[in-house]
Formats: structure tokens, C-alpha cells, sequence
């Protein structure tokens, strides 16, 4: 870094190593699963008018930034650590933090709007097409990227801590270390908004578990009537003895319990971590640690269009045939030349 200033190696080879293979791995991984929702939204305009799948959609969209833009310039910002002056190392990690901010929270917050809307529909499955109309879903989307926007900002404008006035300051600056880079006041904001989301999640699962519960014994129960009046060779469908709304209800709450799951192990690690060494001045807690864990977060961006490609029967039925309408042309008699 210029400046006359010397910058201790805060990672050495290896670990730099270690990201450079590991971020793009993830990059190109997001980029993919991402693009295939997007592209099948593209090619099925009926997905679109299912307040459900639109709230997918923003996911898909939000994570595909957080693998094109975060990753990437995390990368750029390690690569370049001890080759930048003071104020591009600032500049750079403002900008990095900030869209960072902006890509992940909106990604957090898009699941938390997933899980109420799933909740909304399993408790309220009559009111829920009109309180949840295609308008209502946009506005609700919309107060989420302006509400991300305004997180995001303090990073880019450059609300800074005091430890970069210290002699560590050039070594924080040039490797973005952000726990110290950035206020403490700051930093508390975003990650607890981030972990207040997380606590929704949580909640509207547990509730919405208990309802599938409920149904499942009910379920089990009508079973157990239907076989004792009809008996077991009656002939009758057994998939057709329950009602489907409570079978789609158990669906959807094991669809939740995933994402949740996936939520939770990807940020959980990294949120208290980060609490610690933003709070603590000698916290201990090495850069490497704190960058490992905040690359895991971008996990969590990759894993989310697999669940709900997966989870999804109108997106497994789209992507199937986006699929085979390629093979299918490229085997078109028509285009063989003999």
C-alpha cells in the first residue's frame, strides 16, 4: 500500500489462496442456480401471477447480485490489499461493504417476507388471495429494496470507526477488515437487523409447524376412519381421503424448516462472530475468520435457488421443460442435415 506505509501480511498466501479459489467457485455456482429461476420465470409468465413465486423471484434476483457483485469484489478488494493507496483501499472497501449490505440484507429480508407469506397462507387460507394481491406483493418489495438502500448507504457514504486512525488503520483499510473499518453504531444496526429477521423466520416457523402438526394428526386420523368403515382393499385413493390444503400445509412447512435451516447455519456463525469483534477492541478473532465466515454467508445465496427449484412444483415443471424443449430441438428431425 503506497504512502510509505508497510502493511503486515493480515493474510498470509495460503489464505488468500484459499478465497481465491473459493469465491469464484461460489460465484459461478450462484451465478448458475440463480439464472436457471430467472430464466424459468422468463420462460413460464404464469409463475409471475403467484404472489408466492414472485417473492421467489426478488430471491433469485437479489442473490444473483449478492454472487456477481459481493463476491467478485471481495476478491478484487484481497487481491489488491498491499498494491492501493489509503484512500482507494477506503473507497474500495466502502463501496464493497456497501453493496455487500445491500445484496445480503435484501437476500435476508426477501426470505423473512417469504416465511410470513407462507405463514399468511396456511392461517388464513381464505382471506390470503385477497390481502396478498400481485399489487400488494410489489409494494411489499419495494419497501424492501428502499429499506436496504437506506442500510446500505452509511457504508458507502463512509460512516467509519476511530480504530482506523490508529496505526492498524492502513492494514484495516487495505484488507477491509470491516468489524473494525466501520462504526460500532453501524455495524450493531445491520446485524441486528439481520438477526431480528432471522428471529421472524423462526418464529413463523414454529408457528406454522404447529399447524402442520395439527394437520398431520388430523390426516392420520381421517386415514385411520376411512380404512376402519371402507377397510384397507377398499379401493379408494388414499391421496384423495385428506384434504389437499393440509397436505400442501405440511409441504409448506417442510419447505420452510429448509430454508430455515440453510438460513440459519449460513449466518448464524458469522452474526455472532462479527457481534464479538465489532463490540470487542482485542477480541481475538482472526481476519481470516471473520472472512471465512462472511464467505459462508454467500453460501447461503447459492443454496436458496436449490431448495426452491426443488421445493417448487411449478418451477421443477418449468426448468424440466426449458430442458427438454432444448433437447427436443436440437434432435428435431428438422435440423439434421440428411
Amino acid at each position: 500500500m503506497a504512502n510509505n506505509t508497510t502493511i503486515l501480511p493480515l493474510l498470509s498466501n495460503t489464505e488468500r489462496m484459499v478465497f481465491n479459489v473459493l469465491l469464484p467457485v461460489i460465484s459461478v455456482i450462484g451465478i448458475a442456480t440463480n439464472l436457471i429461476v430467472i430464466l424459468g420465470v422468463l420462460y413460464n409468465r404464469s409463475i409471475r401471477n403467484v404472489p408466492a413465486n414472485i417473492f421467489v423471484i426478488n430471491l433469485a434476483i437479489a442473490d444473483f447480485f449478492v454472487v456477481v457483485i459481493g463476491v467478485p469484489l471481495w476478491v478484487i478488494q484481497l487481491s489488491l490489499a498491499e498494491k492501493i493507496t489509503i484512500n482507494q483501499g477506503t473507497t474500495l472497501c466502502q463501496i464493497n461493504f456497501g453493496l455487500s449490505v445491500f445484496t445480503s440484507v435484501l437476500s435476508v429480508y426477501t426470505l423473512g417476507i417469504i416465511s410470513y407469506d407462507r405463514y399468511a397462507a396456511v392461517t388464513a387460507p381464505f382471506r390470503y388471495h385477497e390481502v396478498m394481491s400481485p399489487s400488494t406483493t410489489y409494494k411489499i418489495l419495494a419497501g424492501a429494496w428502499t429499506m436496504t438502500l437506506v442500510f446500505s448507504l452509511p457504508a458507502m457514504i463512509g460512516w467509519k470507526s476511530d480504530n482506523l486512525k490508529t496505526p492498524m488503520g492502513p492494514y484495516l483499510i487495505g484488507y477491509c477488515v470491516y468489524t473494525k473499518f466501520f462504526s460500532q453504531e453501524y455495524q450493531i444496526i445491520v446485524y441486528s437487523g439481520i438477526s431480528l429477521t432471522i428471529v421472524m423466520n423462526i418464529v413463523l416457523y414454529t408457528r406454522l409447524l404447529n399447524v402442520a402438526k395439527r394437520h398431520a394428526r388430523q390426516i392420520a386420523s381421517t386415514k385411520h376412519e376411512v380404512e376402519n368403515s371402507y377397510g384397507e382393499q377398499s379401493g379408494i385413493d388414499n391421496n384423495k381421503r385428506s384434504p389437499p390444503r393440509r397436505e400442501r400445509n405440511i409441504k409448506a412447512a417442510k419447505a420452510l424448516g429448509i430454508v430455515l435451516g440453510a438460513l440459519l447455519s449460513c449466518w448464524v456463525p458469522f452474526l455472532i462472530v462479527a457481534y464479538i469483534d465489532a463490540i470487542v477492541d482485542e477480541s481475538g478473532i482472526s481476519v481470516f475468520t471473520m472472512k471465512v465466515l462472511g464467505t459462508v454467508t454467500y453460501f447461503n445465496s447459492v443454496m436458496n435457488p436449490l431448495i426452491y427449484t426443488y421445493m417448487s412444483r411449478d418451477f421443477r415443471k418449468t426448468v424440466r421443460k426449458m430442458l427438454l424443449r432444448k433437447r427436443g430441438h436440437q434432435n428435431y428431425p428438422g435440423n439434421s442435415s440428411t
